[in-house]
């Protein structure tokens, strides 16, 4: 008995250990509360504990994201946001756990808000047209029926306790997904009430706050809030009925997340920690809190796929392996069956741009970790541990080149730098810094073959690349080409006598004229050019067709070489090489052209028989060869489908990189012979490569990699006077917590805040998925529910004369109306939403059968539905077809319209269908509300800027045409507001200085930093952040943070927008007219034409 009892006792001490190592300190969000549970989000799953903390237990164990969990007001039901059957949709699930049940069904874009009582849920929807729609619906779970609350652009909101009166803020950062404290733009969240039922507009409190007003909360007649108005999140509150607002907390520091009322308290997230504030006695309290969890995501797990996270592919200078970097590792593969080697990564860093060394005996790499990332080796056998090469860096290193024959090594640094580093020595000397405004200024590398030469690209003070060469002898550098052109990938003849390179100097112009339907001016494709700098002035150039006279040479020199042939044929090519002559005077008297024709070439290297090219045709990218002879010179196509290439240091290895993605693939070619057509014995061995990945390491080092990043890549490198080591220390212990991928997201984004700038959105980086979800189709309408179907309220309305704005049941050929009544999908009875969300799940590009009723009669038809994307895109199309209508009706179609979603390609593309439409109208209308930004803002203000000055008579009586072609001479009002943003605000912004047009509406958001997206994390998530800070000519830091302000100002209300006012359409309207009548638009009438012997006026 003795012995059972101490064993026993025994027994109880070991499960008490693994019990107390089974509870770990975790990263807790959205909280919600009650006097029986707080319910909370950690490790993708919800979570139940006691109101008062302890020990948590997990309630969802779904492999994507559940969270923002809402007690029912019985406390017997949450409501939360999922993934279990593909799109987020809103679930409720029993408070104790559960099955989970799907109460939406709109395919994705919705939130949850709260409860209004046991049975009826509020919630948040984009589902609906427009550029940034947001609006609030009621759900009865009882019956699955919808109601909208008739309020737009509404993001947060509660009910007070009666139910009467809705408190909402419209607008804030989370239009865009922004992170940014202290923010104070036109997209500043603000504070409106509403009484439920009513048709009165709402009523905004708080007007004169001038700072955010977020998570409104209600309780007793006092709306609660949170706002950073004092420098700091703090919680405020505001009567009701209105007044003045009253901070409450002085919290110093941190940020307020996700606050939640109950019963005289809220919970809420800061850091990874939750806090519970008592509102009585005006003190908050950390919760202890700890998850009975076996912490899943946190293990081991193998990615199959490294290749996908693809950062470099490096052939080494001997031709025979590639070593690749992905995902922050990196490995050397060979051809065939040889092994392939891997390189153990310190714990907490990440790998970049690994390169065998130019002797072949390391593999040299930049390791970022720590404070700072420095460049390392490895032995090329991968065994034993890497050493630092370098130490101190100040700044980021971009990537390191190797030296054939040697240790050294190049390297180049954010700060525009380019150092040789002598292995050697042991040090680095700096050897060109660019005088342009940009940071990665250097490339192309290549060295002479006796080493004493390096040519590159560099770019000039103008931002000109230019081809530089550097004399290691003397340590000069010298400048080959001019900066009138440009010009890039130098590489040495393998003689040492040529330097050939590519330069963008043959302009074509296409349109060759000013005339024809909406032309831009021409455009000048495929400018390249092969070029060869005559390095040794005796030298013969290997295109050029011999004439008499070299033929006479040629014959005397082969008598000579006759009397030689014993001589061993290798030693003569190494005393070739040892012995070329490089003459630098008169260089650029002695330019080449290759003549072969023209293309869109980048990156170039030479063989012993060729010159090799790589070519962008548009839809992908080709290798082209130039073989060296006299006799007609053509470049050929060696092989498609490339997306890089890198020749060996001897130039008898290429390495030919194909596919993206997983489907990535290398090659090792002769570059003198074709490419093979059976790739076998030359592919690289990397398709089974498989990467181990310990996730809570790669967490902490993304977020390490992150703060780094930061402070690297911002536009500011004083970083607005924000202490980045202050952030760093408070910040980064709390990386240690993170559980799951979707933490060390909202991790970063409260890190980035703290910088205060937007273009501030995290990207998610390497998220568990659930394969086995679904996707949903759209038929691109809306409907009511009705007692036998479906009624069909309005059909997505685009342009009958672009049809790619048309959804399906505006295809030609299919005949659905408004007012039908669907009754079935493919023999499938419908009669709610939620039966047609289910009948159209993965039916997006497939064919269904619509069974319908018209006026009684029972019809069918054949439809395709489509994807979430593609209705997203149309519910837009129809929100801009309202107002093309809506002005043409309005104004006898005097005025035109156009709509800009953003500034990018596509939206370029749309300009020019939509504003040459309109270039001989009075008026023009352009509206860049909810503009998402881009690049293109410049193309379009300069074909504003375009003015007529005089035009040519056409038929007797008939119209006229302007000289400058297609010129608008009307008059112009833009539209902005708070959606406008970015490159959005910098056309706006342009349009202003330039006195082009005024504007019209609400300042915009204020996003006035531009940015290159080059901070990628190992996993391809991203913290962005802004690098190009915006001055006007007078020197003044221009729009971030404030947003630039209309000269008209026009707010569009929520209640009348709702019922599809748009109060800033009209106010264009009007001022249109109003300035048509007091400035006329001239009429175009030639005088007559004078008698012979009389003259032509000179211009005014």
């Amino acid at each position: 008995m003795k012995r059972f009892l101490l064993s026993a006792a025994g027994l109880a001490v070991m499960s008490g250990a693994q019990f107390a190592t089974a509870q770990t300190q975790g990263w807790y969000q959205t909280p919600a509360l009650n006097d029986q549970a707080l319910i909370f989000a950690s490790e993708g799953d919800l979570w139940r504990a006691e109101p008062t903390g302890g020990t948590a237990v997990r309630l969802t164990t779904h492999s994507e994201i559940e969270s923002s969990p809402m007690l029912s007001p019985d406390g017997r039901r949450i409501a939360f946001d999922a993934s279990y059957d593909g799109p987020s949709e809103i679930y409720v699930m029993p408070a104790t756990g559960g099955v989970p049940e799907r109460v939406t069904f709109e395919g994705g874009g919705v939130t949850i808000r709260g409860w209004l009582d046991d049975s009826h849920l509020l919630y948040r929807t984009t589902n609906l047209p427009g550029t940034v729609p947001m609006m609030l619906r009621i759900l009865d779970l009882t019956t699955g029926k919808t109601e909208d609350i008739p309020l737009s652009g509404v993001d947060q909101a509660a009910l007070s306790d009666d139910g009467s009166t809705l408190f909402f803020t419209r607008y804030g950062l989370s239009m865009f997904n922004d992170n940014a404290v202290l923010y104070r733009g036109g997209r500043m969240a603000q504070l409106w009430r509403y009484e439920m039922g009513s048709n009165e507009e709402a009523v905004r409190l708080a007007a004169n706050f001038e700072a955010p007003i977020r998570h409104p909360m209600v309780s007793d007649g006092v709306i609660y809030f949170v706002s950073d108005k004092s420098g700091t999140d703090n919680f405020w509150s505001i009567p009701a009925e209105g007044g003045a607002p009253t901070q409450l907390t002085s919290f110093s520091e941190g940020q307020i997340r996700s606050p939640y009322l109950f019963g005289g308290e809220v919970v809420y997230q800061s850091g990874a920690d939750l806090f519970r504030y008592d509102i009585s006695a005006n003190t908050a309290a950390k919760l202890d809190l700890f998850l009975m969890s076996d912490g899943d995501y946190q293990r081991d797990r193998w990615i199959s796929d490294p290749l996908s996270y693809l950062e470099d592919a490096r052939i080494a200078p001997s031709g025979d392996s590639v070593t690749i970097t992905a995902r922050g590792r990196f490995t050397t593969g060979f051809t065939r069956d040889r092994r392939r080697v891997e390189y153990q990564v310190p714990d907490g860093y990440r790998a970049r741009s690994a390169n065998v060394s130019g002797d072949g005996d390391w593999v040299y790499v930049i390791l970022d970790g720590d404070k700072q990332g420095e460049i390392w080796r490895f032995p090329t056998d991968g065994l034993g541990e890497g050493e630092a090469v370098t130490s101190g860096s100040d700044t980021y290193i971009w990537s390191v080149v190797p030296v054939p024959d040697s240790a050294d090594f190049l390297y180049t640094d954010k700060k525009g730098r380019l150092f040789l580093y002598d292995a050697e020595a042991g040090a680095a000397k700096e050897i060109d810094k660019t005088p342009s405004s940009n940071d990665y200024a250097f490339g192309d590398f290549s060295w002479s073959g006796d080493g004493r030469y390096l040519v590159y690209t560099g770019y000039d003070g103008r931002d000109i690349p230019r081809v530089m060469l550097y004399d290691t002898e003397t340590s000069e550098n010298h400048e080959l080409t001019s900066g009138k052109y440009e010009s890039h990938s130098p590489a040495f003849s393998r003689d040492g006598d040529w330097l050939y390179f590519i330069s963008n100097r043959h302009f074509d112009a296409s349109p060759g004229s000013p005339w024809g339907d909406r032309n831009m001016g021409p455009a000048f494709d495929e400018r390249g050019k092969l070029y060869a700098l005559q390095l040794n002035p005796e030298a013969d150039f290997p295109f050029e067709i011999p004439n008499e006279l070299d033929l006479d040479e040629d014959d005397e020199s082969d008598a000579d070489e006759s009397e030689e042939e014993s001589e061993d044929e290798e030693d003569a090519a190494e005393d070739e090489a040892e012995s070329s002559t490089l003459v630098l005077d008169g260089l650029a008297e002695r330019l080449w052209e290759v003549p072969v024709e023209s293309g869109n070439y980048y990156g170039l290297a030479t063989s012993a028989n060729h010159l090799i090219v790589l070519e962008d045709d548009g839809s992908s990218n080709a290798i082209m060869r130039v073989k060296f002879t006299s006799d007609d010179p053509d470049i050929d196509k060696y092989t498609g489908d490339v997306t890089g290439f890198e020749i060996s240091s001897d130039g008898k290895k290429l390495m030919v990189q194909k596919g993206r993605g997983s489907r990535t693939s290398f090659y090792l070619v002769n570059p003198d012979k074709s490419f093979p057509s059976d790739t076998g014995t030359s592919r690289i061995r990397i398709s089974d490569w498989k990467l181990r990945v310990n996730a809570k390491e790669e967490w902490q080092q993304m977020a390490h990699d992150a703060w780094r990043l930061h402070r690297d890549f911002a536009f500011d490198p004083g970083l607005r006077d924000v202490d980045w080591e202050a952030v760093g220390d408070r910040f980064l212990p709390l990386a240690e917590r993170i559980g799951h991928r979707v933490e060390l997201n909202d991790f970063l984004a409260q890190m980035v805040a703290e910088l205060g700038i937007l273009h501030s959105q995290v990207r998610t980086g390497d998220l568990p998925s659930d394969d086995e979800g679904a996707s949903s189709g759209f038929l691109g309408a809306t409907y009511s529910e009705v007692g036998n179907g479906l009624l069909i309220d309005d059909i997505y309305q685009g342009e009958r004369d672009h049809p790619r704005t048309l959804g399906p049941l505006l295809k030609p050929g299919v005949d659905i109306e408004i007012g039908d009544i669907i009754t079935g999908v493919d023999g499938r009875s419908i009669s709610s939403k939620a039966d047609l969300g289910v009948a159209l799940t993965m039916k997006a590009g497939d064919q269904v059968l619509i069974e319908f009723t018209r006026a009684g009669e029972e019809m069918k038809e054949i439809v395709t539905p489509v994807s979430s994307g593609t209705v997203s895109r149309l519910r837009y199309a129809d929100w801009v077809q309202s107002r093309r209508d809506a002005v043409a009706e309005k104004t006898d179609d005097k005025f035109g319209y156009l709509h800009l979603r953003a500034m990018g390609a596509s939206d370029l593309e749309s300009f020019v269908r939509d504003f040459y439409e309109h270039f001989d109208k009075d008026g023009l209308i352009i509206d860049v509300r909810g503009n998402r930004g881009g690049n293109v803002d410049s193309v379009i203000l300069a074909n504003l800027l375009r003015r007529a000055w005089a035009f040519w008579n056409g038929l007797e009586g008939g119209p006229v045409y302007t000289n400058m072609q297609q010129a608008f001479r009307g008059h112009l009002i833009i539209l902005i507001d708070e959606g406008t943003y970015s490159d959005g605000e910098t056309f706006s912004a342009g349009a202003k200085a330039l006195d082009l047009a005024p504007l019209l509406g609400t300042r915009t958001a204020g996003a006035g930093i531009w940015l290159s997206d080059r901070n990628r994390l190992s996993d391809r998530g991203q913290a962005r952040v802004a690098e190009y800070g915006q001055f006007g000519l007078d020197g003044r830091w221009l729009v971030e943070g404030r947003g630039v302000s209309p000269d008209i100002e026009v707010e569009n209300l929520p209640h009348a927008s709702y019922l599809g006012e748009d109060a800033q359409l009209d106010a264009a309207i009007a001022w249109l007219e109003e300035k048509l009548t007091t400035d006329p638009i001239p009429e175009l009438v030639p005088q007559p034409i004078p008698p012979v012997g009389e003259y032509g006026q000179d211009v005014e």
